[in-house]
């Protein structure tokens, strides 16, 4: 959270108003320099009363925008989407709408890269996995090259996702 500087509120006309700058850095995200809204109210102690709430909306808000821009947030979100099978042809590719999701965070230079090093080491990793999921599911389609009763085989496959699921 921000830390506050004092009054917000001047008195205009009889009637208080709440006025407060965007922090720069934040004016793009915000959508403008300061926050300026009537309180409705000649009665300073009324005026205090709801100049904190809106200073609460103010704090809540800049707090999105400084998640957003968050690069470890940027790239959770880039690899919440990603799928083993799919990753490195997609990832290549631009498909899966890394660029879109790291220019509407509008991160700072040294931010994009950050996001950009997560998102690969995330995909070394997803991708190390992957050859080895696709190694264990040889050995696996080599057991059972033979058949089967469907109830074992049943068995085990319950057994085998709820093994993988208790892993993540």
């Amino acid at each position: 959270m921000g830390v506050r500087s004092g009054d917000h509120i001047k008195l205009r006309g009889g009637v208080y108003h709440y006025r407060r700058v965007v922090p720069r850095d934040f004016v793009k995200a915000y959508g403008k320099t300061e926050e300026t809204r009537s309180l409705n109210t000649g009665v300073k102690s009324e005026a205090r009363r709801r100049e904190k709430e809106i200073d609460i909306e103010f704090e809540a808000r800049i707090a999105e925008i400084r998640a957003a821009r968050d690069p470890h947030v940027v790239a959770g979100k880039i690899t919440q989407h990603m799928r083993a099978t799919i990753l490195m042809k997609r990832l290549s590719r631009g498909g899966i709408g890394a660029t879109g999701l790291v220019q509407s965070a509008r991160l700072t230079e040294p931010e994009q890269q950050s996001v950009h090093q997560i998102v690969a080491d995330y995909s070394r990793q997803v991708g190390a996995q992957r050859d080895e999921l696709m190694g264990l599911f040889r050995e696996i389609g080599e057991v059972f090259s033979k058949p089967v009763d469907q109830v074992v085989f049943l068995r085990y496959r319950s057994a085998a996702v709820s093994l993988a699921r208790s892993m993540v």
